[in-house]
């Protein structure tokens, strides 16, 4: 089992004040203010020859935010997609996409450092980049076997690709930031922690776990934005705010 951090750009430096318990949320200060269009550009076929199956991966992903949140409220949760082929998009810039409010990326060189996504915004020209790794190297697990130290532990190495499943996890987190999500925090003593968020910060991978949005995660972005969604103000949480089930703290 490896675990590896889901990086976020803009993490933000919050005191954790015991009015907010054991779990709670992190909000990012942003949000989308018109339905979101997700541009996904497809990787080099030459390199990630998988990239029909991402492009699938990051429908399906957004088409999940979009039906949880449709099912919980009433409001205006569309959210849109469009897919480039690599040729219709390496020579270009986002400049040329005006129409999206989000970029999927896939990046096919290996990771080397165990970051597999990351999303960061262009507040100036209002989208979200969200970047994620397709393959994987040089992680390394140090197993004790016992008996003396030097002559029992081994060192295992994984390379290559980094499974179809494991990628949906991370664009699913991925696609919670650029709703407006930071993270979502909860101390040991909370049974399951790590398994109750979409948004927890870090993911377990080669382990074939298949996440999901968690009604928690729908919850929350309804907080953000209120139960009349995209283009509503009846609810807007825009500042960066620690939130729990008993209130908010900006």
């Amino acid at each position: 089992m490896v675990s590896v951090i889901i990086l976020f750009l803009f993490l933000i430096a919050f005191g954790v004040q015991s009015v907010f318990g054991f779990e709670y949320f992190k909000t990012m200060g942003t949000m989308y203010a018109i339905y979101p269009t997700y541009c996904i550009m497809e990787p080099n076929p030459e390199t990630e020859p998988r990239y029909q199956y991402l492009t699938e991966i990051a429908k399906n992903s957004i088409d999940e935010w979009n039906t949880k949140l449709s099912e919980t409220t009433d409001g205006n949760w569309n959210m849109y997609y469009q897919s480039y082929a690599y040729d219709q998009h390496k020579d270009r810039t986002t400049d040329d996409y005006g129409q999206c409010g989000g970029f999927i990326n896939f990046t096919a060189e290996p990771s080397q450092d165990g970051v597999l996504g990351s999303a960061s915004a262009n507040l100036e020209k209002g989208f979200y980049w969200i970047n994620v790794q397709t393959q994987i190297s040089n992680q390394k697990i140090t197993i004790n076997l016992g008996g003396n130290w030097e002559d029992r532990v081994e060192t295992i190495v994984i390379e290559g690709d980094i499974p179809l499943n494991d990628i949906r996890n991370v664009l699913l987190h991925e696609i919670g930031h650029s709703l407006g999500v930071e993270h979502y925090y909860c101390e040991s003593q909370v049974e399951g922690c790590a398994n109750k968020s979409i948004m927890y910060p870090t993911v377990d991978i080669m382990i074939g776990k298949n996440r999901v949005v968690e009604q928690v995660d729908i919850d929350m972005v309804v907080r953000i934005y209120g139960e009349d969604g995209f283009l509503g103000w009846s609810n807007p949480v825009p500042e960066l705010c620690l939130i729990s089930s008993s209130g908010k703290l900006c």
